[in-house]
């Protein structure tokens, strides 16, 4: 199984479809390329970028692991590897940062007017 499969599992689970039949049309690919995906080749990086920005995850990083299992010589694979990682190495840092930069006394709010109220039931 490719990355590009894997994605495209996530994507069809964030999209709410059932089948890789039903995911494929809705990506405008054919069952044929799900199922070239599903045996282990690897889609093309614009489906990739589209599938990775509909979950919420780095198109950038995504790529990068789909460059890794395209390269032909392990060199080349490694390379792909260590960017892929420095790529998801930054994203976890930079949700790090914007979740400490956030007030520390962020609570729920209570509902105004209920809060000090008894409430009376009519008998």
């Amino acid at each position: 199984m490719s990355a590009s499969y894997d994605l495209f599992c996530r994507w069809k689970h964030v999209q709410k479809i059932q089948s890789d039949n039903a995911g494929a049309l809705a990506l405008g690919v054919s069952r044929a390329t799900v199922s070239l995906w599903k045996q282990g080749k690897n889609a093309e990086i614009h489906y990739i970028e589209r599938m990775a920005v509909d979950i919420g995850d780095s198109p950038e990083m995504w790529s990068a692991v789909v460059m890794a299992e395209r390269s032909n010589s392990e060199d080349e694979k490694a390379a792909w590897r260590r960017i892929a990682q420095k790529l998801a190495t930054v994203a976890m840092a930079l949700c790090l940062f914007v979740g400490t930069a956030l007030p520390r006394d962020v609570q729920a709010m209570p509902q105004a007017g209920n809060a000090s109220h008894d409430i009376h039931y009519a008998k």
